[in-house]
C-alpha cells in the first residue's frame, strides 16, 4: 500500500458530502470517495431496517467507527490511545476497500474526521490531504434546524477545554450552536492545514460544487486530475429531497448571526479568512 493516498474533508455536514462524493467518483480515475464510512446499507425493508441500522450501529459500524460517541469524548479528554486504536480499524476497512476497489486514492467525506478522528489518522499515517468543504454559514446552520438535528450527538458543547473557540452555551439558541460549530471547524481546518502530516490542502465551497473549471483548480491544488466531462450537475440529500423544509433565511436568522458574532473574539475572527468581507444580508436579496 506504498503508493496509497488518503484524502480527509474537514466540513460542519449538511454541506454537499455527498454531492462531492459522487462528483468525485464520477469524474476521478483511481479515487475511492466514501460518504460518511461506515455508512449502513440495510438487508431488511420497512420497520425491521429500523432495527437493523440500531443493532448494526451499535455493534458492527459503530458510532465510534463513523467518529460519534466516545470518539467525542476521547477528544475532549484527550485519550489518544482510544483514537489511535479507531483510526487504525478504520485504516484496515479503508486499505481492504481500495484493494476490493482496485484504487490507489482513498477521500474520506465526512464531517466527523475533524470532530477527534484526525487525531488518530494524523499518528496513524505518515502523510495526508484535506479539502476544506464551506458552506455558507447561516445556510448551512438553517439546514440543520430544519432537519431537526440532534446537536449533541455529532458534536461536543462550546464550553469544553478541547474547542479552540471556548464559548459559554448557557444561554445559547440551537441556531447559534450551529453558528459556532461552523467557526469552531474552520478554525480547526487552519490549525490541521499546518500539522506535519498535511502534505496538501484545498478549500471547496459548497456554493460552487457544480462548477467545473472552479473544481478543476480546486482539486488541483491536491495533486488530482479532475474529468470535468464527466461532471454530471446533481445535488445529493437535500432538505426538499428528503421531505424537509427548503432551507431560506430570514430575518431574524440573520439578527441570530449578528448577536452570536459578537460572542466571538476579534483575532479568532481573523483566522477565517470567510467571514473577513462576509455580508449575511446578501440573503435578503
Amino acid at each position: 500500500m506504498n503508493n496509497t493516498r488518503y484524502i480527509f474533508t474537514v466540513t460542519t455536514g449538511r454541506s454537499g458530502q455527498e454531492t462531492l462524493a459522487n462528483i468525485l467518483n464520477s469524474s476521478m480515475e483511481n479515487v475511492y470517495a466514501s460518504f460518511e464510512a461506515p455508512n449502513i446499507n440495510t438487508i431488511f425493508k420497512g420497520g425491521l431496517s429500523n432495527i437493523e441500522h440500531k443493532v448494526r450501529r451499535k455493534y458492527i459500524e459503530t458510532h465510534e467507527l463513523l467518529g460519534r460517541g466516545k470518539i467525542l469524548k476521547a477528544y475532549d479528554n484527550k485519550d489518544i490511545s482510544f483514537i489511535n486504536d479507531i483510526a487504525s480499524k478504520r485504516i484496515k476497512t479503508i486499505n481492504k476497500r481500495l484493494v476490493s476497489e482496485n484504487k490507489s486514492i482513498y477521500i474520506d467525506v465526512s464531517k466527523y474526521f475533524a470532530r477527534g478522528l484526525h487525531v488518530g489518522f494524523c499518528n496513524m499515517l505518515p502523510q495526508i490531504s484535506i479539502i476544506n468543504l464551506v458552506r455558507d454559514p447561516l445556510t448551512n446552520m438553517k439546514s440543520f434546524i430544519n432537519r431537526q438535528k440532534n446537536f449533541i450527538l455529532d458534536n461536543n458543547l462550546p464550553d469544553v477545554s478541547s474547542n479552540i473557540l471556548q464559548l459559554d452555551s448557557s444561554s445559547m439558541r440551537k441556531e447559534e450552536l450551529y453558528l459556532w460549530v461552523w467557526c469552531e471547524i474552520y478554525l480547526r481546518f487552519q490549525y490541521l492545514k499546518k500539522k506535519k502530516c498535511v502534505n496538501s490542502y484545498t478549500e471547496i465551497l459548497t456554493e460552487r460544487l457544480n462548477d467545473p473549471d472552479y473544481l478543476t483548480e480546486s482539486l488541483r491544488l491536491i495533486d488530482l486530475q479532475y474529468n470535468p466531462d464527466s461532471h454530471t450537475k446533481q445535488n445529493f440529500n437535500t432538505n426538499t429531497s428528503k421531505g424537509y423544509t427548503a432551507t431560506s433565511v430570514s430575518s431574524e436568522d440573520i439578527d441570530v448571526f449578528y448577536r452570536f458574532m459578537e460572542r466571538v473574539p476579534s483575532n479568532l475572527i481573523k483566522k477565517i479568512p470567510y467571514l473577513v468581507n462576509y455580508d449575511p444580508e446578501i440573503h435578503m436579496i
